[in-house]
């Protein structure tokens, strides 16, 4: 007595139907065990790369934020050096300019670095929309009245626990 087929009882109708399927009598599918172990497989095998392309997405969110935040000081830096000495904007600055919202040596930058300033101040209370504080300062060498100390700190707005940016010169009467 022949035994039953693996698709059908009828060896005719089991032939006809491996061949539409472009099986051959020998030929078998994958059982559950064997797809859910090349599944277990494959999931150990993808998902440290996801991993891997969440942390570097975050890295790179962090290092464009650096970035900027060093372009804001480095502007703020330049355009300081920039005005006439003995000018306004050269005057020394109070103490603790570099850590409190003084008026006049703090502004307050969108995400793309763009002054928020003249909108909805209050007194001390970044507007909305601040991203970036930026504060300055303007020191008179001791030694010499021809020298100065400008200090520029950009940090992100509210605190995320970033580090704040910190560009330093110092400006001779000299300095064209």
């Amino acid at each position: 007595m022949r035994k039953a087929g693996l698709i059908s009882p009828d060896p005719a109708l089991e032939r006809a139907l491996l061949l539409t399927l472009g099986m051959t009598a020998g030929e078998r599918g994958f059982s559950l065990i064997e797809a859910l172990v090349a599944t277990t497989i494959m999931l150990v095998g993808v998902l440290p790369i996801a991993q891997l392309i969440a942390a570097s997405t975050k890295a790179n969110a962090s290092a464009r934020a650096n970035s900027l935040a060093t372009l804001l000081a480095v502007t703020k830096v330049e355009s300081l050096r920039a005005i006439e000495w003995g000018g306004a904007g050269l005057a020394p600055s109070p103490a603790g300019a570099l850590s409190t919202n003084t008026p006049g040596y703090v502004e307050y930058l969108d995400d793309r670095g763009a002054t928020l300033n003249g909108t909805g101040l209050v007194a001390g209370t970044p507007p909305v929309g601040t991203v970036y504080l930026r504060r300055w300062s303007v020191v008179v060498l001791p030694a010499t009245l021809s020298a100065v100390v400008l200090q520029v700190v950009v940090k992100p707005w509210p605190d995320r626990g970033a580090d704040a940016v910190r560009v330093t010169a110092v400006r001779t009467r000299e300095e064209s």
